[in-house]
């Protein structure tokens, strides 16, 4: 490998770079995700009662048949409960229908509301709005909507795969699940939809966390420092 500077958002990204690219000597500088807190963050407004947001392409990798598995559990207990999902949609498997058309059909539209791909400050009013969000990817490097979500204060589930294991701390910042499990998922959205008190503190945690550690600004000071660090390295060796 001829760079000079190898980057990687989390440190299991990093040791998957590692093992990919046969890297085992090389020096991995990791540089999390982070958010703009001018955009994202939360706003003094009440959150809709029992909504679920999905945020992410409506595919297999993200979650989102693990997501459609739960939906049913979930209404067996919270018949209320609505399924806002945000992001580009794909077929689903051998189907011609994609995961929107599938799920809408299904549940109906009162109970699944497909917006699309949303702008930037379309999908932060969903995060200031829902009542919890939900990544249940099957793998994760790192996770845009991990951050996004807890820096608007939207309690958040997260699988415990990949870097969101680095992120999310469990039960303090956000719920993690076993990856790939339907009643995992289920059973943590009938949890916070049921425990006001719990995704307040949540929500509060992550917010702290978030401005505290993954600051754009901090991003920018570290990649910053990175190259300044190769590009000083690079003319020492010339």
């Amino acid at each position: 490998m001829g760079a000079d500077l190898v980057t990687g958002v989390s440190n299991a990204y990093i040791d998957f770079v590692r093992q990919a690219w046969e890297l085992k000597e090389k020096e991995i500088q990791n540089i999390p995700i982070t958010v703009d807190l001018d955009i994202f963050h939360p706003a003094e407004v009440p959150r809709e009662a029992q909504t679920v947001l999905f945020a992410g392409r409506l595919e297999k990798s993200k979650g989102i048949e693990v997501l459609a598995q739960a939906i049913p559990l979930v209404l067996k207990e919270l018949p209320g409960a609505k399924f806002y999902l945000a992001g580009q949609d794909h077929g689903r498997g051998d189907s011609r229908r994609t995961w929107s058309q599938y799920l809408t059909e299904k549940y109906g539209r009162e109970i699944i509301i497909y917006l699309g791909s949303l702008t930037t400050q379309e999908l932060v009013r969903y995060y200031r709005s829902a009542t919890v969000c939900v990544v249940p990817s099957l793998y994760e490097p790192g996770g845009t909507a991990v951050f996004e979500s807890m820096a608007c204060g939207c309690p958040l589930i997260a699988s415990a795969v990949g870097g969101l294991v680095e992120i999310v701390d469990d039960r303090r910042t956000g719920l993690l699940i076993r990856p790939a499990s339907a009643r995992a998922l289920a059973d943590a959205i009938i949890e916070l939809l049921r425990k006001p008190e719990m995704r307040r503190e949540i929500s509060q945690n992550a917010v702290e966390v978030i401005r505290k550690n993954y600051d754009l600004n901090s991003a920018v000071r570290q990649t910053l420092a990175a190259y300044t660090r190769t590009i000083k390295s690079f003319k020492g060796r010339k």
